[in-house]
């Protein structure tokens, strides 16, 4: 990852409208709010993160020294993190480096720190490369956003980063804009899988409301057949092949069987000569021939 320097950070800030700075000041602040606590204020009982600073001035000469940002030690800092001792509500300033020489603060806690804030300034720096290319709010999060209309469930603080990042038009990081791809793939994925069960559920009502063939002389099963020969096949003379009745069965009267046809061929032959004696003669082993032209049924 490309790590810009204090002049290359500058230049590109300079380039940014009022509302991105105070968007990106802002979110850095938190940020870094954020680490603190996680690193001193659940580790040590004597100091907790009260504020953060930059200087816009810093090492300038002909501005006040009070608008100038210090260290406890003196020195002359560009950026400034302050700590509340919690006991004596003292407040103090410190430089990065310093972090562990003015306070009781462990150099364990202070170099994970110092590893935190080297990691927000790289998260930083990616968006400040965003915006030195010409990019703004990445339009794919904006469309997958409005496609999904509410349905993904963001986290909040990526929700509220995401709409304030929006609306003055500033690049979310590629650590963000991956959480924000991963959260929309898991969502996919949920709904391809719901949707999944969906169809399985369907596939499953449909079968339990097709029909099977208790057996060749079932009664509902040669009933189902005569209708279908009295609604398809009304002309005299009429050639009816078991085959397209097989398929009428399934189609029209939601029957389901994998060996459906071994029923129709001998229900067909029930039928023509013992059911509706003197309607249907066979004439091969797949056709019949309608004899009269009025219904069987």
């Amino acid at each position: 990852m490309v790590i810009l320097t204090e002049r290359e950070r500058s230049v590109v800030l300079s380039t940014m409208i009022v509302e991105q700075k105070e968007i990106f000041f802002y979110y850095k602040k938190k940020d870094i709010q954020s680490m603190f606590l996680n690193e001193i204020f659940t580790k040590d009982d004597c100091w907790e993160f009260y504020d953060y600073k930059e200087s816009d001035c810093y090492q300038a000469e002909k501005v006040p020294v009070e608008n100038h940002l210090f260290c406890a030690c003196g020195r002359e800092v560009k950026y400034q993190y302050l700590l509340r001792a919690k006991t004596k509500n003292e407040i103090i300033g410190l430089s990065l480096k310093h972090f562990s020489d003015h306070t009781n603060i462990p150099e364990k806690i202070a170099r994970n720190v110092r590893e935190g804030i080297q990691k927000i300034n790289r998260h930083l720096d990616d968006i400040l490369i965003r915006v030195s290319r010409g990019e703004g709010f990445q339009s794919f999060i904006a469309n997958a956003v409005g496609f999904y209309n509410g349905q993904v469930a963001f986290p909040d603080m990526l929700k509220e980063r995401m709409n304030a990042f929006y609306k003055v038009d500033l690049p979310m990081s590629t650590k963000d804009t991956n959480k924000v791809n991963q959260i929309i793939a898991d969502f996919k994925h949920i709904q391809r899988e719901k949707e999944c069960e969906e169809e399985r559920q369907r596939h499953e009502e449909w079968l339990k409301s097709r029909k099977r063939p208790k057996s060749i002389g079932d009664d509902e099963f040669l009933g189902d057949i005569i209708k279908l020969i009295d609604q398809y096949y009304v002309e005299k003379d009429v050639i009816i092949d078991i085959n397209q009745i097989t398929i009428l069965l399934k189609k029209k009267s939601g029957y389901v069987h994998e060996r459906l046809i071994g029923y129709v061929g001998p229900a067909m032959k029930l039928i023509s000569n013992e059911v509706c004696p003197g309607h249907l003669i066979q004439e091969s082993h797949f056709t019949y021939r309608k004899l009269k032209s009025e219904p069987m049924a």
